[in-house]
């Protein structure tokens, strides 16, 4: 889905993939929550991760929701809800679940050895395609389309939001992902997709930054960031008007390229940490990681890129999987 009118929501999901590919996930190989290298101590790279997280936070908050957020809209704008129950069942089987399942158990097999229920439930980073086939299931289900009233949408999104919290608050925190990520492909999906007058440009702008110098400047003064609540606040509110300012985005002529980026930028994100994981368990015979730094784990991050690419054809060419 790619035409003038929509190409915004291409650039704001490629956005986010490659925020998370090329930044979010640059050093997380050498820190203990993805425990590629056990047995490897940079000290100065993990010294250099706080600082570095502290810079990137405010952009990284708003990756994963506005990618459920994208979805909700292109959702509405393609009326896929409409179609046949079977069709829209096999499409998202096809698309998200197999993949989620099928290389859920490749990359547990290859780094445990072993497979068990995590792997046909969204494993490491395949959580996001779990989440959005739930999404996509639930939404078809319960007929969201139907909904007319907006009280009713926004009494949802914001129950759905809050909702973690009080999950959190109980013991199960965990399960607090579904709520909190529904909230923004519902409101994805209730979002108005017709772009304002080119004079409300700058008021949205203005808007966006006034937002964001407001939420950061609280931070810095109060730590808000470490409240789960105020996050959700800076998502719920950040998200909507980035969708915005970006709809103004108007390319004079047909970009092929970003056409092809954004295409494969889900192969992207599914094979990235495959990569990720062989580069760096089988090159512990050939490189030094313990004096890795910043520039060499960046160079790695854009190395998995061509390579995801090249499994993402190699996968849609041979096997029937719509990826």
């Amino acid at each position: 889905m790619q035409n003038n009118a929509t190409i915004y929501l291409s650039l704001i999901r490629i956005f986010c993939i490659y925020w998370v590919v090329l930044v979010q996930h640059n050093m997380t190989p050498f820190l203990p929550v993805w425990n590629f290298l056990p047995a490897v101590n940079n000290e100065s790279l993990l010294l250099f991760v706080p600082k570095f997280s502290s810079v990137v936070k405010y952009i990284s908050l708003l990756t994963m929701p506005l990618c459920f957020f994208v979805s909700g809209m292109v959702l509405s704008i393609t009326n896929g809800l409409n179609r046949n129950a079977c069709e829209f069942a096999l499409n998202k089987v096809k698309r998200i679940l197999l993949p989620c399942i099928l290389f859920g158990i490749a990359f547990q097999v290859l780094r445990e050895k072993s497979v068990n229920v995590s792997a046909f439930t969204g494993y490491f980073h395949l959580w996001f395609l779990w989440y959005l086939f739930i999404f996509f299931g639930v939404s078809k289900i319960i007929r969201i389309e139907k909904i007319k009233s907006k009280k009713t949408i926004c009494f949802a999104i914001m129950c759905l939001i809050l909702f973690p919290t009080f999950l959190y608050h109980i013991g199960c925190g965990e399960y607090g992902g579904y709520f909190k990520y529904y909230a923004f492909f519902l409101f994805g999906f209730f979002f108005p997709t017709s772009t304002p007058e080119k004079s409300w440009r700058k008021i949205y702008l203005g808007v966006t930054m006034a937002s964001l110098v407001i939420f950061i400047s609280v931070d810095v003064w109060f730590s808000c960031f470490e409240k789960d609540l105020f996050c959700r606040i800076y998502e719920i509110i950040l998200c909507p008007l980035v969708v915005r300012c970006c709809s103004f985005v108007r390319p004079v002529k047909e970009m092929s390229f970003i056409s092809f980026i954004d295409k494969n930028s889900y192969g992207v994100y599914i094979f990235h940490a495959i990569c990720l994981y062989c580069f760096y368990c089988f090159g512990q015979n050939v490189f030094c990681f313990e004096n890795f730094g910043f520039l060499h784990t960046s160079l790695v991050a854009f190395g998995t890129v061509p390579a995801s690419i090249c499994l993402t054809l190699f996968v849609r060419k041979v096997f029937f999987l719509r990826i």
